[in-house]
């Protein structure tokens, strides 16, 4: 299994996701999710609803957070669209 985010590596993927559609030579707003003002504010409220929780440095989806992520359509889990 893929290695869990720490909120430093979560808010640096917050920060790019979207961005593998940019075009060299062309000048693009970079999307991301979020803004830097509100990323680690949108981090503290998905561990404050539940979905989301830290073990020592590492954020591990709860089972309310799995669930969530299972029964969302992949259209909207997409970064490319949630950073539009």
């Amino acid at each position: 299994p893929p290695k869990h985010f720490t909120e430093d590596t979560l808010l640096k993927a917050m920060e790019i996701a979207g961005n593998d559609e940019l075009v060299k030579d062309v000048e693009v707003e970079r999307k991301g999710l979020g803004t830097p003002a509100t990323r680690a504010g949108i981090i503290e409220n998905l561990i404050y609803k539940g979905y989301i929780k830290r073990e020592k440095k590492n954020l591990i989806s709860t089972r309310k957070g799995l669930n969530l992520v299972t029964i969302v359509i992949d259209e909207f889990k997409s970064p490319k669209t949630t950073a539009k």
